[in-house]
């Protein structure tokens, strides 16, 4: 399982953990820069690529962006809620929130 980290503050500890269960880890945090609230569209959807799994951070998961993403299974938001992210599309899509 592929695995898309773009928390911030997401600990180097907590990447090694999922590694060493087993998973390809993709550590987008140090892109920061780049992506944020409001972010989506075919930027993130490049960084997402094949990935199963998402640790989000700020950026938007809209309904275009998951169309495109069409290996994702589930979204973790790190953070307090998940206004960011179009539950009603994980829905029809079957990616977890």
């Amino acid at each position: 399982m592929n695995i898309s980290v773009f928390a911030r503050n997401y600990t180097s500890e907590g990447i090694a953990m999922l590694r060493e269960a087993g998973f390809e880890v993709f550590d987008y945090s140090t892109a920061i820069g780049e992506l944020g609230p409001g972010s989506g569209g075919e930027k993130l959807a490049r960084y997402i690529g094949d990935s199963d799994a998402v640790i989000a951070g700020l950026e938007s998961y809209t309904a275009e962006l998951l169309e495109k993403c069409r290996g994702l299974k589930l979204i973790s938001r790190r953070g307090i809620g998940y206004d960011a992210v179009d539950i009603a599309a994980c829905r029809r899509l079957g990616i977890a929130v």
